[in-house]
């Protein structure tokens, strides 16, 4: 496996071509982490596809982007190399550690082989168990000569149970769904060795981790961000918020508000994103 990307900033590349990997990146952190960005959320998982940009430009646009959201006490972690691009996670260290605090989560972390269940500590096993499993599922491929299949595009919709597209460039007729990530789509599919215990750090309900587990995937009561295997009504409610946010928060980019004013939390203090819009334009 080739290493990832190194968030070290070294000479900045071509400053056009620098200039259109930034932009690029920043438009993906605000499709795909906008609930994250705007504090409702502890962490997104995406790949950020970077097949247009040499690696050191994406190398470059990484650090740059870290750089800054580190004031507003973001981290981006490239947790694995993958064919399409970089797999990100981008997270608020506090809102991760809350998660991580909840009792039933600990006991899962516990029980799924967890040792240090610090943040830091969690992050870097979750980092070496999806490389692992990366590689783990490269070589099966080379032994069998055989393609990797494609993450499942036809899933049910969570509103009617009817099977529809969810392709990279689709919006969700339910509506719940426009929000998704498609690597976070892709995380309910894999392989049995991806370590599904990511979801709680993604601030997946710890009883909906160990649901997805325990029942490979199936047997869901409602399906958006993740599936719910509790509290489904909670769950699909919170699938329009985070789908509310990712649109409110693409409109305000697109109107020219600066990543760092969408990541802007006000020191954590809970801000709806309408009082941000006002401050960030």
């Amino acid at each position: 496996m080739p290493p990832i990307i190194s968030l070290e900033l070294s000479q900045r590349p071509n400053s056009r071509a620098m200039d259109m990997a930034v932009r690029d990146l920043e438009t993906k952190l605000v499709r795909h982490a906008a609930p994250t960005l705007a504090g409702m959320k502890p962490a997104n998982l995406f790949t950020y596809r970077t097949g247009n940009f040499t690696e050191e430009e994406a190398s470059s646009a990484i650090a740059e982007i870290s750089l800054r959201l580190a004031g507003s006490h973001l981290r981006v972690e490239p947790l694995a190399n993958r064919t399409r691009g970089v797999l990100l996670l981008v997270f608020r260290p506090e809102l991760v550690e809350g998660a991580l605090s909840n009792e039933h989560a600990r006991k899962l972390l516990t029980q799924s082989g967890f040792k240090d269940l610090s943040t830091e500590g969690v992050v870097s096993e979750i980092k070496r168990r999806i490389q692992a499993a990366d590689a783990s599922r490269a070589a099966l491929v080379q032994t069998n000569s055989e393609a990797v299949p494609e993450p499942e595009r036809f899933v049910p919709c969570c509103a009617t149970g009817h099977h529809h597209d969810h392709g990279p460039d689709h919006v969700c007729q339910c509506r719940a769904k426009a929000a998704l990530s498609r690597e976070e789509l892709e995380t309910t599919q894999g392989e049995s060795a991806f370590p599904h215990e990511i979801g709680l750090i993604l601030g997946y309900p710890p009883a909906d981790v160990a649901g997805f587990i325990a029942l490979k995937g199936a047997g869901y009561l409602a399906c958006g961000g993740w599936k719910a295997y509790s509290e489904p009504q909670s769950a699909l409610e919170t699938f329009q918020r985070n789908r509310r946010c990712t649109e409110e928060f693409q409109a305000l980019y697109a109107q020219g508000a600066p990543l760092e004013a969408l990541a802007d939390t006000r020191s954590g203090a809970a801000v709806s994103i309408f009082d941000m819009a006002r401050a960030a334009v």
